[in-house]
């Protein structure tokens, strides 16, 4: 399943329209789209998250969209989830960008495989996988893709989500970003 149909079987959902009939939360707006994956392998993500911003209360409403059965392959079978309402991840004072969907051109496949073609040791296997699809101040509307690599390293980059550009990488060894955090 594309991450336009997910929006689409979020949108439609009764979960949905009973949270954002209400009038707190009408001033909310799409802010991220949010895929992991255990292994290598992005074939069929077993969930997507999409997260509401409200700059009212300064907060982040979740929705996970999840297959009943074990694929997301069959959109017939979905399941929508409404999360906490927690607080917005963000520096004080700062707002939260809204997603544009509609300018999304590369979807999450083809931006998984160009972060993959970044990884430098050819020996180096993906076990954990991040997708994060959000508009950042610093980059614009990107792919914000982490992988954990089995060197115990990570691996960010941000891809435009339109072009297809990698608009910044880094890798790190894990230790030195445990070390940062002490």
């Amino acid at each position: 399943m594309e991450l336009s149909d997910a929006i689409k079987e979020l949108k439609n959902s009764l979960e949905f329209k009973r949270w954002h009939s209400k009038a707190e939360n009408k001033d909310s707006y799409l802010t991220h789209a949010l895929i992991t994956a255990s292994g290598p392998d992005f074939v069929d993500p077993s969930e997507f998250q999409f997260g509401f911003y409200s700059v009212d209360r300064d907060t982040v409403t979740t929705f996970l969209v999840r297959p009943l059965s074990a694929t997301l392959a069959d959109s017939s079978n979905l399941k929508v989830v409404q999360g906490e309402e927690t607080e917005a991840l963000k520096p004080q004072g700062a707002t939260i960008a809204p997603l544009d969907v509609n300018s999304v051109i590369l979807d999450f496949s083809k931006a998984v495989s160009i972060a993959k073609n970044e990884i430098e040791l050819e020996s180096a296997k993906i076990s954990n996988s991040i997708l994060v699809l959000q508009n950042l101040t610093e980059f614009g509307q990107v792919w914000n893709i982490t992988f954990v690599l089995n060197y115990n390293y990570l691996l960010n980059v941000k891809i435009d989500s339109e072009s297809g550009q990698i608009k910044d990488k880094i890798s790190t060894p894990l230790s030195r970003m445990m070390n940062e955090y002490k």
